[in-house]
């Protein structure tokens, strides 16, 4: 089983500028093959492949400026993209509308913009503060890089096993690099004891009520009240800025609208994973090993009861804030 290990990277102004022109060459590469790609979708020809693309454009000025490592996985990288587009139209789940993988670009400015970098599990090293990844030539060149490029990060490294590729990632609106490690690390066999099991309801106000069946029988609890007031805060200062860039630009989104939503999906997130992580130390140390969770389907559907009064904050919470899926996903 594969995980994953989220680290900031801390490069220095020549750093940045290095991996930036690194970024916009391979979202370039990405744009050259999605534009194959969706033109031959929209002409209902054969959509070519990645190891097609890479053979088209092996020749290509850009791909040969950014490498055939990262050229070929950036594509490779696409073609999943394209994969899960196909798969969303033949999913029977998805009601909405489906779009086609979207270009790395500004449009309101027509250029594009560093967005993605992938890393082949061969082409960078990594240890407890520093990454080391390959360079371009005509950058080593130009910026008189002997060797690979190392740059300091933030975080700590979770997981250890082997390597496979990693991402690295520029998010605009907050002006930071992070860099997303794929691991495999080593099973370990798990001690099974089946007279134990535990069960767990999800809920909103109580995002996790948890009934413990062993010796103790005992209830664990986790409230979500605190985080729904959070998560309103936040909304309610991205409403109040989507108004005025309505009114002044015409326009939903600014860098800061984007700041907003970015932390209201950490917040979320990291609550998430600290009540799972303190449940599983519980279930770990009360000696569970089967555990059961309710059956969420089609939950959303049913109709508000009539005694309910405030009917919109209930609605924001079941549409909106109750994310059961991820936590099922992180359980």
């Amino acid at each position: 089983m594969k995980r994953t290990n989220t680290i900031e990277l801390k490069p220095t102004k020549q750093q940045a500028r290095i991996l930036k022109d690194m970024l916009i060459r391979s979202s370039a590469i990405w744009n050259l093959g999605n534009y194959k790609k969706r033109q031959a979708f929209f002409k209902r020809q054969t959509i070519p492949s990645s190891f097609k693309l890479a053979e088209t454009l092996k020749t290509h000025p850009l791909y040969k400026s950014l490498g055939s490592a990262y050229s070929q996985q950036i594509l490779n990288k696409l073609q999943e993209a394209w994969n899960a587009f196909f798969g969303s139209i033949k999913s029977k789940k998805i009601k909405n509308k489906v779009g086609l993988p979207r270009y790395f670009k500004n449009r309101r400015v027509n250029q594009t913009t560093p967005s993605l970098l992938i890393c082949r599990n061969d082409c960078y090293r990594i240890d407890d503060q520093n990454i080391y990844i390959s360079c371009p030539k005509d950058l080593k060149q130009k910026y008189g890089i002997k060797g690979l490029l190392k740059i300091k990060y933030n975080g700590l490294l979770k997981w250890r096993g082997t390597q496979k590729r990693m991402e690295l990632k520029y998010i605009s609106c907050i002006k930071k690099f992070y860099a997303y490690q794929v691991v495999e690390p080593k099973t370990t066999p798990i001690k099974k004891n089946s007279r134990y099991i535990s069960s767990g309801d999800i809920g909103i106000k109580r995002y996790l009520v948890n009934y413990i069946k062993n010796a103790k029988d005992f209830v664990v609890l986790y409230p979500s009240e605190h985080i729904f007031q959070e998560y309103m805060k936040l909304s309610k200062k991205i409403y109040d800025l989507q108004s005025i860039a309505k009114k002044e630009n015409g326009r939903y989104s600014t860098k800061r609208i984007r700041r907003l939503f970015l932390k209201r999906k950490r917040k979320l997130a990291n609550y998430m994973n600290n009540i799972i992580a303190d449940l599983v130390r519980k279930l770990k140390n009360n000696l569970i090993s089967r555990y059961v969770v309710g059956d969420l389907s089609h939950i959303r559907d049913a109709e508000l009861p009539t005694y309910f009064k405030n009917k919109k904050k209930l609605n924001t919470m079941i549409q909106n804030f109750w994310s059961f899926d991820l936590l099922i996903s992180k359980l």
